[in-house]
């Protein structure tokens, strides 16, 4: 037996019907966007929200995804801090190198895989090192 067993089916359904009431309030989405198959980041944000309110009312990580329509996956997604941070770097990477010329973005990508590093840590550290060099010039 869980402790999910234990709380009455009626009391679950009304938990479950008021976390997913206060969530639709707080971010300002209707029930149907709430568990609709818009992408927007509002949307996903309140999703997980709801994903971790109902989570910490004792329901499962799979039942959650039933109740929001979404695939056990992407609400296991919403749990793991390490694949949001993962997916987060890899945006970045690729905005920042698809903001340079091919010929740069190339370089860039080389060095990052020589050094073991992310692409935009390369860019990073060139621009602090060129505005180093830019300070040096203005104050001699």
């Amino acid at each position: 037996m869980t402790r999910n067993d234990l709380v009455p089916l009626p009391v679950k359904l009304k938990l479950r019907k008021n976390i997913l009431a206060a969530v639709c309030f707080e971010h300002r989405v209707s029930l149907d966007e709430l568990l609709g198959r818009g992408r927007t980041a509002d949307l996903t944000d309140a999703r997980k929200d709801a994903a971790h309110r109902l989570h910490k009312a004792g329901f499962s990580k799979k039942r959650i995804a039933q109740i929001l329509r979404r695939d056990h996956s992407t609400v296991f997604y919403y749990f793991d801090q390490k694949l949001i941070d993962a997916k987060r770097d890899w945006t970045r990477n690729y905005r920042m190198l698809g903001m340079l010329p091919p010929e740069v973005a190339a370089i860039v990508q080389r060095e990052a895989i020589g050094r073991g590093v992310m692409p935009y840590e390369v860019i990073v550290d060139w621009v602090i090192d060129r505005a180093g060099a830019l300070a040096m010039q203005v104050a001699a």
